[in-house]
């Protein structure tokens, strides 16, 4: 058992209590452990593995971090919490990697979350994200994709809301999309189809209503109000 283990190092700073059960039979062990008031900083990262080649994410620092994580090295779940600068992050994670194929049902929530430091483009996001299913191979892959943004930005779109769901089966992926940016409504519909790994083909169908080309371009000539459905296939 670990009571409480408290560790600071450049600007990061840990709390930690859990407990281990099974030592004698590894493949059984079973980890419960649980991290509180914790804080870290990227460029601790960077500077205690300067040898590898790391993405290079200035200013970027979770804090109120609290997470519990409960299960078996390949089969766990994990749940928490933290502020990154002025946004806060929730997310609840399962993943089994015992099966044959990979298990995982994860759920993030964002508040004011600003992505800047690792995208290099102002956002500012509010909403939800769903992934639950099986596998990873388009053949055999079984999953259900939900997300859901409001009120939000990423870089000059204004994002009054956008709802995306997708669900594969058997090398087919099935997207469906609704959303308002920049007060233009967009709808598309469609899938992918990889039963071909060659030559993996698409069908997608939308529409475009009061789309002003102004806020993506910059440019004030550009101002518009474009209305068209399209159609892509190959």
């Amino acid at each position: 058992n670990i009571k409480k283990l408290s560790a600071d190092l450049l600007g990061t700073h840990l709390e930690l209590t859990g407990n281990m059960k099974n030592l004698d039979n590894p493949s059984k062990l079973f980890l419960d452990a649980k991290i509180v008031n914790s804080s870290a900083e990227y460029e601790d990262v960077l500077r205690l593995l300067p040898t590898l080649d790391l993405p290079q994410f200035k200013n970027f620092r979770l804090s109120n971090f609290n997470t519990t994580f409960k299960g078996e090295p390949l089969n766990f779940r994990v749940v928490g919490n933290a502020n990154v600068d002025s946004g806060k992050i929730k997310f609840d994670t399962y993943l089994n990697l015992e099966q044959k194929e990979m298990a995982y049902n994860a759920k993030l929530t964002t508040a004011n979350l600003d992505v800047s430091p690792i995208i290099n483009s102002h956002t500012l996001l509010n909403g939800k994200i769903k992934i639950k299913g099986k596998g990873t191979d388009p053949a055999n892959l079984k999953t259900k994709f939900d997300i859901y943004l409001h009120n939000s930005l990423f870089g000059n779109g204004i994002i009054d809301s956008v709802h995306i769901k997708a669900n594969s089966l058997a090398n087919i992926i099935d997207i469906n999309l609704n959303g308002e940016i920049n007060k233009s409504i967009s709808k598309l519909s469609g899938k992918l189809d990889f039963s071909d790994r060659k030559n993996p083909s698409y069908d997608f169908n939308g529409t475009l209503k009061k789309l002003n080309l102004q806020p993506f371009t910059q440019n004030e000539e550009l101002k518009s109000s474009l209305n068209f459905n399209f159609s892509v296939a190959m």
